[in-house]
């Protein structure tokens, strides 16, 4: 007796014991064999078969699905439009749940009900018998997004969050690559995770991803957040379905995507309309959209040692308030975006002199600050009550379409998980007051990019490092997991502040249009400059729409990265080859995409001129080969330009 749970042509199957027998292309539905393993000796008498939940009493000693204070949950087991367990000794039910989200593609979580001392409840399980490799991401800030990929050994695999926040040394999501398939997790949740790959010494395997609760949650109805579930037949086609299902029913706003111009890097804390004014006047000659003001124009705010949490507009930096600042943004055509850190503040602020008490810190411990800033409890409806009047008075005393919303300290000493749940509380009371809004998280760059906050965000910031050699190798990441329209993506100065290397204008475009594409440095005082970023404006502009709905395929030929995006219908591709370091062989290989019919390839953007150092011989140019086979292409490669360290090449094609 079986139960299927179906997403369009992918099945989870079940058996009556809420043991899953199978994830992927449906089977038939007879004749299904008998899986119950072999009972071991000196063991107890109990297969070791983990189920949806599993626990001791499966035969499992591994990570458990379900652990409480004092309790050793034994759940009588019943199958039907849930997994359910129903514990009438500890007086506890738990629950698991498949619900379809797109093709491919499901939405899992699990639910306790009952009076407990909750110390974790997995959002998802799933068996690893046939799991050959893992993939996930580790960093750090401005190196975030590393991807790794390596066999399932004995060692197995585990990866945590205890910072409050889910992306910069982690992430919430796995890859598992199975011979037929690959499976893609990804968590919905924004605060500290865990992920295991057990591997038993019986040979026992089996993946758990949940919350980390760091201390007992005293409960009676838990439920865990929603883990994303994206099947497919390779990790092209696994990845496409959890993009598209992003896309179509995740992101709460998914429209064409402008450019940004940022002010951080250009100006940092000063803050004087002049020099704003020629920041305006060349964005516009530049292409772009939108304009955001960063950090320095509220309250006390002239550095990062005080202000933060007094959200009003500082009369210092602002005698008359943004009335300049608005009225220059309508004659130059930009919308007005500005940058807030909502769940944050300094000591030395208006805010915290008056509310020491809203500080997330351990009782009775003197609170340690970070970047001289502590957090707010946002688990306390007095706390998001007075953001939320703030921010609210902000938006509708100005034409604000747009928050960079930032986050810019780890959480280490306190208990988080209600002040999580207070943000996605406050941006959800934002946006259904101001339906237009939207929101871009950042958390010291890629801190906070998972699924949980995409709920409310449109938009995450990669990385503080806008250095293009180190992006492209994030962006090899981030886009595993994300649609690559999602993450912020902007040109940098040509000495970057957070390598000091040096790097040529058109490497840094290139790159930058790999993401949702802008500029973040003073531009105004790069006038050389201004023609070149407006062709990736120009070209951004031309063909975000397709771009937004576009597969990503992803190489690594190390140190060489590659990336193309390849249109829905298969009648347009963009290719970028950036070489991120030396190479040992100097002859670039061709590369494959998976393109039928005929093609001509054009290059948009070359970082390198003359070409002269390239080669003694430049092979042919992929501009002068006429129209090329797309059956070619995907068995035998397209033919790219060998690049130098730090030089990068954006290739275009379309169907004849």
């Amino acid at each position: 007796m079986t139960q299927r749970y179906t997403a369009g042509s992918v099945q989870a199957v079940f058996d009556d014991a809420g043991h899953l027998l199978h994830l992927g292309e449906a089977l038939p539905e007879s004749a299904v064999p008998e899986y119950r393993p072999a009972i071991s000796h000196a063991r107890i008498d109990q297969p070791s078969w983990p189920s949806a939940l599993p626990d001791a009493n499966d035969g499992w000693m591994g990570t458990p699905g379900i652990q409480a204070v004092g309790l050793h949950p034994r759940g009588k087991v019943q199958v039907d439009e849930c997994i359910r367990y129903q514990d009438a000794v500890a007086g506890i039910e738990y629950q698991q749940h498949w619900m379809p989200m797109a093709d491919g593609v499901f939405q899992v979580h699990s639910s306790v009900s009952g009076q407990c001392d909750l110390q974790y409840l997995a959002s998802l399980t799933l068996p690893l018998a046939h799991c050959e490799r893992v993939g996930f991401l580790r960093g750090a800030w401005t190196r975030e997004g590393q991807w790794v990929c390596q066999p399932l050994t004995e060692a197995g695999l585990h990866q945590q969050s205890r910072t409050g926040r889910s992306s910069a040394e982690g992430y919430p999501g796995v890859y598992l690559y199975f011979p037929d398939k690959v499976v893609i997790v990804a968590l919905a949740w924004s605060g500290d995770f865990r992920w295991h790959c057990d591997v038993l010494p019986n040979g026992s395997r089996h993946f758990s991803i949940g919350e980390n609760l760091h201390q007992p949650l005293a409960t009676s109805d838990y439920q865990s957040p929603i883990a994303l579930v994206a099947v497919g037949a390779d990790e092209s086609e696994a990845r496409l379905r959890l993009h598209q299902a992003a896309r179509q029913s995740w992101l709460p706003q998914n429209q064409p995507r402008g450019v940004h111009l940022n002010s951080w890097e250009a100006v940092y804390f000063d803050h004087n309309m002049t020099g704003l004014q020629r920041l305006i006047d060349a964005g516009r000659q530049a292409g772009a959209d939108r304009f955001v003001l960063d950090d320095g124009w509220f309250g006390s705010r002239r550095d990062d040692t005080r202000g933060l949490g007094d959200w009003t507009i500082s009369p210092e930096a602002w005698p008359e308030g943004f009335k300049p600042l608005v009225r220059a943004l309508d004659e130059a055509g930009l919308e007005f975006g500005l940058w807030v850190e909502p769940e944050m503040v300094n000591p030395d602020s208006d805010l915290y002199r008056a509310h020491p008490d809203w500080i997330l810190a351990a009782p009775g411990y003197e609170p340690v600050t970070g970047r001289q800033q502590l957090q707010l409890d946002l688990g306390r409806a007095e706390v998001v009550d007075y953001l939320f009047d703030h921010l609210n008075r902000l938006l509708s005393e100005h034409p604000i379409r747009y928050f960079k919303w930032d986050h810019n300290r780890l959480a280490h000493q306190a208990y988080t998980r209600d002040a999580v749940q207070g943000v996605y509380e406050l941006m959800a009371r934002l946006r259904a007051a101001h339906p237009t809004l939207e929101i871009e998280s950042c958390a010291s760059g890629g801190g906070r990019t998972d699924y949980g906050i995409l709920r409310h965000c449109y938009r995450v910031w990669g990385s503080d490092n806008n250095d293009p050699l180190d992006r492209a190798r994030t962006h090899a990441g981030w886009f595993r997991f994300l649609p690559p329209e999602v993450v912020g993506s902007h040109v940098g100065p040509d000495l970057a502040h957070t390598t000091s290397r040096m790097t040529a204008l058109k490497t840094r475009v290139i790159v930058a249009l790999q993401g949702s594409y802008g500029y973040e440095y003073d531009i105004s005082q790069h006038p050389d400059d201004i023609a070149t970023l407006k062709a990736g404006a120009d070209w951004w502009h031309a063909n975000r729409e397709w771009l937004a709905t576009a597969r990503s395929e992803i190489q690594d030929q190390s140190p060489r990265m590659i990336h193309a995006k390849i249109s829905q219908d298969g009648s347009r591709f963009a290719l970028w080859v950036v070489q991120c370091d030396s190479a040992p062989d100097a002859v670039a290989a061709p590369i494959r995409m998976p393109l039928s019919g005929l093609f001509t390839c054009s290059t948009v953007m070359d970082s390198d001129d003359s070409r002269w150092a390239r080669a003694r011989v430049e092979g042919p140019a992929v501009d002068d080969m006429g129209p090329i086979s797309g059956e070619w292409i995907a068995a035998q490669g397209l033919p790219v330009p060998s690049l130098l360290v730090g030089q990068a090449v954006l290739i275009e094609g379309r169907r004849v």
